[in-house]
């Protein structure tokens, strides 16, 4: 799979199977959430008083977990505990967005 064909417009919010889900704050295996190279949230996601927040994104490849550092994104924790972001195009093909329960 590949984001960068995705044309990323407004905030979304992450679901799976009805339940709110985030981007994993850790490094991510390769080969996982259906591409090679997965995009994980580096640093914590905010807390609600914190706004909006930007944050870097890195791909894992090859045993180095931020061989990939792909365009910042931003975060928002809303009322009701889950979070919105704003993606942007990856920085290169292969590289897609991961989320997951935590």
């Amino acid at each position: 799979m590949c984001d960068r064909n995705v044309k990323w417009k407004g905030w979304y919010r992450l679901f799976y199977k009805g339940r709110s889900i985030q981007m994993p704050e850790r490094c991510v295996p390769v080969n996982k959430c259906g591409t090679h190279s997965p995009l994980w949230l580096v640093g914590r996601h905010p807390k609600r008083r914190q706004g909006i927040v930007t944050r870097n994104v890195c791909g894992h490849w090859k045993k180095n977990c931020c061989a990939f550092r792909s365009t910042p994104i931003q975060v928002k924790k809303c009322r009701g505990n889950y979070y919105v972001y704003k993606f942007n195009q990856p920085s290169s093909c292969y590289l897609a967005y991961c989320a997951g329960i935590e």
